[in-house]
């Protein structure tokens, strides 16, 4: 730590959101985790344990192990969302940063190009899959999650936070790679046995697929990897 403090928090702080943190990882992406434990072991060194890790729809950022020096990011008051829309996605910036209490334009200043990809209209994953033969074929279901307004208990299901409810699902042939698209209006499909003896030549005993809920902003979100046993 250059400046400034963690400390340790119990377990019911730890469900309602405290001591969030952004790391880097290796490729450059940020995963957001969570700590309950902090002890200072020297001069600003702290030994972390007990996390939330992939908070945020960030599980695709996730290094095991965490690459020693990694840039480490406390997420406070101090950390606020830019001012930009989705009509900013894409575009390159020129970004200014220096103390708060000068202006941009001094020499202490420095500035950095960076791209703003909108990864927080990104749809999370589903989760929970499963898989089950139907008369018809294998019927596939799913849970989708929220990236809004999605903490209460007392809801039958969280809220849908896009314009529509659609998704998208590859599903992959041995090597990995999709062999046939579905889409669903809806948190279960049905996998057609006729398709099914199309793309395999006979009915497996699992299949692999990765489905994504789609955001008319953002598009893909984040994948949803599953194997169905059969």
């Amino acid at each position: 730590m250059h400046s400034g403090a963690l400390e340790a928090i119990n377990d019911l702080e730890l469900f309602e959101g405290r001591n969030a943190v952004a790391i880097q990882n290796s490729a450059g992406a940020w995963e957001v985790l969570q700590f309950r434990d902090a002890v200072l072991m020297g001069s600003d060194t702290y030994e972390l344990s007990t996390f939330l890790r992939g908070q945020a729809g960030t599980e695709t950022a996730m290094d095991t192990p965490v690459a020693a020096g990694a840039p480490f990011v406390l997420i406070n008051g101090a950390v606020v969302q830019a001012n930009l829309d989705a009509g900013d996605v894409g575009r390159e910036k020129i970004w200014r940063y220096g103390p708060a209490s000068l202006d941009p334009a001094a020499p202490s200043y420095r500035e950095t190009a960076h791209t703003f990809l909108g990864l927080g209209l990104r749809p999370f994953s589903p989760v929970h899959v499963r898989g089950k033969t139907v008369g018809a074929g294998v019927e596939f279901t799913w849970m989708r999650r929220t990236r809004i307004n999605g903490d209460s208990w007392e809801q039958l299901d969280v809220p849908l936070a896009e314009d529509e409810e659609r998704y998208q699902i590859d599903v992959l042939n041995g090597s990995g790679n999709p062999i046939r698209l579905l889409e669903a209006s809806q948190t279960s499909m049905i996998y057609q046995t006729i398709d099914i003896v199309s793309d395999f030549g006979a009915v497996p005993s699992s299949i692999n697929l990765v489905i994504y809920q789609v955001s008319p902003t953002f598009g893909r979100g984040a994948p949803g990897l599953a194997t169905i046993q059969l």
